[in-house]
């Protein structure tokens, strides 16, 4: 499939990223930097072919590549919306029972946990002592 040179540019910043991925992150990384509209609609075009996954977390929208097989794991800053994978797959025992029980072939799952980073743990403390002297 031919891409335009936006959504190829698009897809291989959603591609390289190492984890999820929101649309302001990837528009920051676009030189030259295109209108924020041609974005949204180049991420449309590419999830619509099947060439990117997304999900939408707390009013965010977060892109994920196909290069990501199986599952994703990831704990995401509720403020700063700063993303962190890690590996450890605890529910795998749960996707083969769920496989098992309501015979479906699972074939891939997303689990992530929401908080607060420390940097943004710190600073939210600090503003709540401020309110309260």
């Amino acid at each position: 499939m031919k891409l335009t040179k936006l959504r190829q540019k698009i897809l291989d910043v959603i591609d390289n990223s190492e984890k999820i991925i929101n649309i302001k992150n990837i528009w920051g990384s676009l030189d030259p930097q295109p209108n924020i509209t041609s974005v949204y609609r180049s991420i449309d075009h590419l999830e619509n072919k099947d060439l990117i996954n997304s999900i939408s977390i707390s009013g965010v929208k977060y892109l994920i590549s196909k290069n990501i097989k199986g599952h994703g794991h990831f704990v995401i800053c509720r403020e700063c919306k700063e993303v962190t994978n890690f590996e450890d797959c605890v529910i795998s025992a749960l996707q083969e029972k769920l496989q098992k029980d309501l015979d479906y072939n699972i074939t891939s799952h997303v689990l992530y946990f929401e908080g607060y980073c420390k940097d943004c743990e710190i600073a939210l403390r600090k503003k709540e002592n401020n309110t309260r002297s």
